[in-house]
């Protein structure tokens, strides 16, 4: 069987930072650890890291918290700054006040970017935590949003501590739309990574039959077919992500998975 070490790269070239269910002492020293946005915030300008243009305006925004026209000028200096955490902390903020399900949806596309690039792993609960919120949101508003309900089980998974509920919320939206491509490539993915090789093959199949050039879909069966054993059809899945992705730094993975098949 082949190592894991290759379609992680896979997961963080299509999805960026992969996470694993933390053990009981993991989880205890992780929570131990965990700041708020504000902490993170003041510690950041402690340390000197945001522009002081960004740091007036941040200071303003205390004395006039619902002004969204100045909370609009700091997402856009957080932007400037590339200050991903604080770019999708103020994108919530903006939502809370203007309660609406579009505003909600771009604070939690914006955090999960901001997830999958974070490397504070004391702000990390805390971005995930709010990305759920915000979906939640955007269902409330709209309980038949299928994209949020994608990146609700998107966030389940991601985070770890409760994959199975993101599986079951997949499930359903397949069952209602069962050629949803999002649904299909995620539960395919999925079924790869706990091992169930022929749920995962028809999955990414079905992806295939519906999209042939879905490079995701191509990546995770290959190393679908790899498992199941059939080494010549999965280099020739390889040979056509290396295609159609056409990455120098994909590309050198691509080989290294080719060249261990062949030996």
């Amino acid at each position: 069987m082949l190592g894991v070490a290759i379609v992680l790269v896979g997961l963080l070239f299509f999805f960026g930072k992969t996470t694993k269910k933390k053990s009981e002492e993991e989880a205890k020293a992780s929570v131990s650890n965990v700041i708020d946005f504000e902490t993170y915030e003041q510690t950041i300008i402690k340390n000197n890291q945001l522009p002081d243009s960004l740091v007036t305006l941040i200071n303003l925004a205390k004395q006039q918290e619902k002004d969204t026209q100045l909370i609009e000028r700091i997402i856009h200096a957080c932007k400037d700054a590339k200050q991903a955490n604080l770019y999708a902390y103020y994108q919530y903020k903006q939502a809370q006040i203007k309660n609406t399900p579009a505003a909600y949806e771009n604070a939690g596309y914006a955090l999960m970017s901001a997830y999958k690039i974070n490397r504070d792993s004391n702000i990390s609960n805390n971005i995930i935590t709010f990305a759920l919120q915000s979906f939640k949101k955007v269902l409330d508003f709209e309980p038949d949003n299928v994209d949020a309900k994608i990146q609700m089980a998107e966030i389940y998974v991601q985070d770890g501590q409760e994959p199975m509920k993101g599986i079951e919320i997949l499930k359903g939206i397949v069952e209602k739309n069962p050629e949803n491509l999002v649904a299909l490539t995620t539960l395919g993915r999925l079924s790869l990574q706990s091992g169930q090789y022929d749920k995962a093959k028809e999955r990414l199949e079905k992806v295939l039959q519906l999209d042939p050039q879905n490079t995701e879909a191509i990546y995770f069966l290959a190393f679908t077919e790899a498992e199941l054993g059939n080494k010549q059809k999965a280099i020739q899945l390889m040979e056509l992500c290396k295609t159609l992705v056409n990455n120098p730094e994909f590309d050198k993975e691509i080989e290294q998975f080719i060249n261990e098949l062949k030996k």
